[in-house]
């Protein structure tokens, strides 16, 4: 992520593998990856990687011969993409970096995918212009923003708003601050990219239906910090009244939770 607002530490990126990588970005990898043609000679970019499920999704589905590039502002998210153990991962390269200065010369890349990522820009057209210089002619962009929040951040949202404040609010609702597809496919037809279209994906989150889940969901996003620091009564409040307004999502052990998706792909000229 590049926004100072969505910063996470080692162990908030940790948490945010553990559990929102499970639940919900790496199938949300898994269906855009489906959606999008890959091949041997293709020269990767995860953009504003997070821990890198793109990246791994992408080793996993294509095999060993591509070269996959993550790169990440966060520290804390590089350095657990780094720390994973499994062969997807160490077979992919991983670089601390802002979005609008990528440490690889131009034309490097044949792909460019950023999930999840556009709307943590503070400067978007100039993410969109420094990823246009790194892909080479006839690059192929592709990126998903969420289009609406679901019930579950919603709830959120009312909860830390009465118990915490408006700055946690805007954090927990920051992945959704930029929605309008209109507006998305316009910016990119600014920033000179050609064959723009946007398409609406449906994934679901899937989370444990218990209390001990949705704390760990907030303390995988930067707002859990703000909780954390008012001690547990606060955050046991916070807990049960999110657990409570989950009820209709429940279908047996699990919440099972839809979210859809701008999928947005773009070429270079």
């Amino acid at each position: 992520m590049a926004q100072d607002s969505f910063q996470l530490n080692e162990k908030a990126a940790k948490q945010y593998e553990k559990n929102s990588v499970v639940a919900v970005f790496g199938p949300l990898a898994e269906i855009t990856l489906d959606r999008i043609p890959l091949f041997d000679d293709d020269v990767i970019l995860d953009a504003a990687c997070g821990t890198g499920i793109v990246a791994r999704k992408a080793r996993e589905k294509i095999g060993p011969k591509p070269r996959i590039i993550g790169v990440d502002l966060n520290k804390g998210m590089i350095e657990t993409a780094q720390s994973l153990s499994d062969p997807y991962s160490r077979s992919c390269e991983w670089h601390t970096a802002d979005i609008t200065k990528i440490p690889f010369n131009d034309a490097t890349f044949s792909v460019a995918i950023c999930q999840q990522g556009l709307q943590f820009f503070p400067d978007k057209k100039a993410a969109l212009l420094e990823l246009q210089r790194v892909l080479k002619p006839e690059g192929r962009l592709v990126f998903t923003v969420w289009d609406s929040a679901n019930v579950l951040f919603k709830a959120l949202a009312v909860s830390l708003g009465k118990h915490i404040g408006h700055g946690a609010v805007q954090q927990i609702l920051a992945p959704f601050s930029y929605n309008d597809g209109a507006a998305i496919s316009d910016l990119v037809s600014d920033a000179g990219y050609c064959d723009v279209s946007v398409k609406t994906l449906s994934v679901d989150r899937t989370l444990a239906a218990s209390k001990s889940t949705i704390h760990n969901q907030i303390m995988a996003n930067p707002a859990g910090a703000a909780v954390a620091e008012k001690g547990d009564e606060v955050m046991a409040l916070i807990v049960d009244e999110v657990f409570s307004s989950l009820s209709d999502c429940r279908h047996g052990a699990n919440f099972i939770i839809p979210q859809s998706t701008h999928l947005v792909q773009a070429k270079t000229l």
